[in-house]
């Protein structure tokens, strides 16, 4: 993970957002380049299946095949998670102790769907969480690159829905 940062670092890629982004591009292109390894195609299906999504790509051709070398293979999750790790800003701040009382008390109550608004909250459990409920989860979130997230992390679970809303 410390060499794939210091890959976007040097291209001043530095803020939370800006690492998260170009994770999700990276993973994005990942899922339709199959095993594409040309710098020009790799570049025009990032941008035919990103920009739309995540926004303008900040560099140019080459910065983006450093970033996809350097980024392909990590994990999603453990990237991101480890870029909010410590996080004072709010945006994920559950405790694993909270998420695992959190479990205990839905479980007892038995619900047949549960509602996880502001899933970026409690990203540090997210998986364990979902991996404990059988039932309907819907997860909802205000920030389009988490939306985003949970979509490559979720949408192969038959039971998570993702929802890019503001609870407010």
């Amino acid at each position: 993970m410390n060499e794939a940062l210091n890959v976007l670092y040097q291209r001043r890629i530095t803020s939370r957002e800006q690492l998260l982004t170009e994770a999700l591009r990276v993973h994005i292109t990942a899922s339709v380049a199959e095993s594409e390894s040309n710098t020009d195609v790799l570049f025009s299906l990032m941008k035919q299946h990103t920009e739309d999504v995540l926004g303008f790509f900040p560099a140019d051709r080459n910065d983006f095949a450093a970033i996809y070398q350097a980024l392909k293979k990590v994990d999603l999750y453990e990237f991101v998670l480890g870029i909010y790790q410590d996080d004072r800003s709010g945006t994920v701040i559950t405790p694993l102790p909270l998420l695992r009382y959190i479990n205990e008390r839905v479980l007892a109550l038995t619900p047949q769907s549960i509602l996880i608004p502001e899933a970026e909250r409690h990203l540090a459990g997210l998986p364990w969480l979902i991996s404990q409920w059988t039932g309907e989860v819907t997860l909802t979130t205000q920030y389009k690159p988490f939306y985003e997230l949970f979509k490559l992390l979720y949408t192969r679970y038959q039971n998570v829905t993702i929802r890019f809303i503001s609870i407010y």
